[in-house]
């Protein structure tokens, strides 16, 4: 079964509205703040961001980065961190491109 197909239980859907919601409270503090998407700050959100993710869709850095430009490629994500702030979605995507620069395993 692919990850697509994949049915959540109650309890992981919690779990991940959570990871979600403390993810972008942090991405719109530090963007309010304006944060360079390079400080440590922005990759450590980031770091706990793609951890979660990994935990159901095993993702490598390469693929992290096309999620940062699905982010801001198409209408429905986009619309989603726009809600949160005007710019937020390629705030979001940049630091995605900054986060798997600085801590791709070499």
């Amino acid at each position: 079964m692919s990850t697509e197909e994949r049915q959540f239980t109650p309890e992981e859907e919690e779990y991940i509205r959570g990871c979600w919601d403390r993810t972008i409270t942090k991405l719109v503090e530090l963007f309010d703040e304006k944060t360079a998407t390079d400080d440590p700050r922005a990759l450590d959100t980031l770091a706990e961001h793609h951890g979660w993710i990994m935990e159901y869709w095993p993702i490598d850095f390469d693929m992290y980065i096309e999620l940062g430009r699905f982010y801001v490629a198409f209408p429905e994500p986009y619309a989603r961190f726009e809600a949160f702030r005007t710019g937020l979605a390629d705030y979001v995507a940049e630091i995605v491109e900054a986060y798997a620069r600085e801590r791709r395993p070499q």
